[in-house]
Parts: structure tokens; C-alpha cells; sequence
């Protein structure tokens, strides 16, 4: 019933052992294909405020953003029509943190999520091409559009390409981002940033 089933396993878990749980005792990894997200832009093209607007501007008909030109009837259509397929998966994530982490801090965090995130970078409004692929954005532009039924050789690539710069170890080289549980790089989050720093968290709950 859930694309990321970690909320169905944890609720199972808690429902076959009623009265005996002890929430302590529970370690969680969760291990995604891969989550796309495109910057939002749609609402700052009416906005009152003339930097939003110019941000708007700046921003609208990059390949990875969704601006006032991206929706129509025919695409929302197609959209709902894969909605049961590509349900989201943080919701079921977050859900299962708070129960095991009532505390929201990633200092106590006991469920690990290790998925690598496709998002163009921002900076103040701005969104461009990730780091690790500024040499490569074709390739980008193209994995942020693979559909979830790949198949095809080039797609292939794309994934393992995709892998090897989000299975990085060396702190001091360039990665794709980890999904975060919640809020993103900029700010206050739960979750971690890199499939390093994830890794290393779970080592030192195992």
C-alpha cells in the first residue's frame, strides 16, 4: 500500500507484539531508488513582491524547475494517472521518525533513509545545475525526467552514473545529495545530507 513500505513494516512490528514494545530496540535503514524533485516556481509569477518576480524571471524555462508553463489539463491528467505508482515517500518516512525519534533530533535518530536525491541546486532563489554534474547537464537534465519504468541501455547509464556519485566515501570529493527526512541543506533537518554521513550513523547503531 505504500511505495516506501517502511510505515507498513513498522506498524505491523507494532501491531504483532502489542504491549511487548519497546521502541528503543528498534533500528531502521531505509534504502530508496532514487526521489526527483524539481524547484517550485509557478506562484512567484503573480507575486506582489518585484524580487520574487525577477527570481520568477530568472528562474522560469530551466529544464529543471516547474513554472507557470508546466501545467495544463493533460498533463495533470497523466500526473494523476501515475499518482497510486509514484506516492511519495517521505510522508511514510517522517512518520515512522517521530515515532521512534518524538524528540525530532538526528543526535537520537534510529531510522536511517539512504536514497540519492535529484534536485538542481539553490542558492538565494537561484536554481542551477548540482555540483556534480556541471560538466555532465545533459545527462542531468535527463535523469531529472527518467520515467520509473527504465529500461532502456542509456537509461541504465544514467542510473549507475547516478550511483557511483551518490555512493561516495571520501568526505572530500563532490556527491549527489541523500534525500533528508525533512526541511533541506539550508536550513534545520532531520536526516542526513550524504550517503556517507548516513552510512556512518547506521555503523554506529549496528
Amino acid at each position: 500500500g505504500f511505495n516506501n513500505p517502511v510505515l507498513a513494516g513498522l506498524v505491523e512490528a507494532v501491531t504483532n507484539n502489542a504491549g511487548q514494545i519497546n521502541f528503543d530496540g528498534f533500528y531502521i535503514l531505509s534504502i530508496g531508488t532514487g526521489q526527483k524533485q524539481k524547484g517550485v516556481i509557478a506562484d512567484d509569477k503573480t507575486s506582489d513582491n518585484p524580487e520574487i518576480k525577477l527570481r520568477y524571471e530568472q528562474n522560469r524555462g530551466k529544464p529543471f524547475v516547474i513554472d507557470a508553463g508546466s501545467f495544463n489539463l493533460f498533463k495533470d491528467i497523466k500526473k494523476l494517472s501515475k499518482s497510486i505508482l509514484s506516492d511519495p515517500p517521505d510522508s511514510a518516512t517522517f512518520i515512522a521518525y517521530s515515532f521512534l525519534n518524538p524528540g525530532l533530533e538526528n543526535k537520537d535518530s534510529r531510522i536511517i533513509r539512504i536514497n540519492p536525491f535529484i534536485t538542481p541546486d539553490c542558492k538565494e532563489g537561484i536554481y542551477g545545475y548540482p555540483t556534480i554534474y556541471q560538466d555532465d547537464r545533459n545527462n542531468f537534465v535527463k535523469l531529472m525526467n527518467l520515467d520509473f519504468d527504465a529500461v532502456k541501455e542509456e537509461e541504465l547509464v544514467l542510473i549507475n552514473t547516478m550511483c557511483d556519485r551518490f555512493i561516495v566515501n571520501d568526505k572530500n570529493e563532490d556527491c549527489l545529495q541523500n534525500q533528508l527526512i525533512r526541511g533541506d541543506i539550508n536550513t534545520e533537518y532531520l536526516g542526513y545530507p550524504t550517503y556517507r554521513q548516513a552510512k556512518k550513523r547506521w555503523k554506529q547503531l549496528i
